[in-house]
């Protein structure tokens, strides 16, 4: 009989440290909560993550296949850019694609961490691959706004741009929304340990979600004229293949008992 497929150790547990409850204690106030949930925080310790990563899982494989995809695709990307530059435009390509590379990072940073040590540090080094891709989008999407309005251009008239326009909103409310559950301060003092554990299921979700609409605003730039100017059909192919593989590899990665529950 076949045996039903086990998730790792480290997907049973919630990515943010739980706090020990204690019902038959006196209530404490969020100060106490606070400060007791620092006491026994692990120490950082980036050699805990390393180690995690050089442990093979069933995860493995399909790592690869992200970072593959991801890292084939910025790469086609910035060659097709700085070989035929274009004025300011030239930076919207060049941090936009940053920005999705940093996104993809910052997701396979957590796949696997299976120790506490390895989870705090694991979120931080997350945080910071996703603050700076969000810094990276913003300065990509100032560039191509400046571009269009020095040149009288329309904005949001194609499909590449209205999505362009969502997945930019959204990760910015994404990135506050991280915060507000991510940073350890904001936890301890505003939302509690618990609360935040809840809303880290919904974060997740809508970051998967989002890299899926992501993916589709580059797909469609294939269709863009400056891209079929100055490109082969070759680079068309390899700039609509690699996102696709990317995205592919790292959904395989996410574990539903950590979006819905079960």
């Amino acid at each position: 009989m076949a045996q039903e497929t086990q998730f790792p150790p480290e997907e049973q547990t919630p990515l943010l440290t739980q706090s020990s409850e204690q019902p038959s204690a006196p209530r404490h106030s969020t100060t106490q909560n606070a400060v007791s949930n620092i006491d026994q925080r692990p120490e950082y310790s980036f050699a805990s993550v390393l180690e995690a990563h050089r442990l093979p899982t069933h995860r493995t494989g399909m790592v690869l296949v992200a970072e593959l995809g991801i890292c084939i695709w910025i790469i086609t990307v910035w060659i097709t850019v700085l070989t035929n530059q274009a004025g300011i435009f030239t930076f919207h390509p060049i941090f936009q694609s940053f920005a999705l590379y940093c996104f993809y990072q910052g997701v396979i940073i957590l796949q696997p961490t299976n120790t506490p040590a390895s989870k705090r540090t694991g979120l931080l080094v997350h945080e910071a691959f996703q603050l700076l891709g969000s810094l990276s989008i913003i300065i990509g999407a100032s560039c191509i706004f400046y571009n269009k309005w020095s040149h009288s251009a329309s904005h949001f008239t194609s499909w590449h741009g209205i999505l362009g326009l969502i997945s930019t909103s959204i990760v910015l409310i994404q990135a506050l929304f991280g915060m507000l559950i991510g940073f350890e301060t904001s936890r301890d003092y505003i939302l509690g340990d618990s609360l935040g554990r809840k809303l880290w299921r919904f974060h997740r979700a809508s970051g998967y979600l989002l890299l899926v609409l992501m993916t589709a605003t580059v797909l469609t730039v294939t269709k863009a004229d400056w891209v079929i100017q100055v490109t082969t059909s070759w680079s068309i192919w390899v700039l609509t293949i690699s996102p696709i593989v990317a995205l592919i590899g790292l959904l395989s990665l996410s574990n539903p008992n950590k979006i819905f529950g079960r």
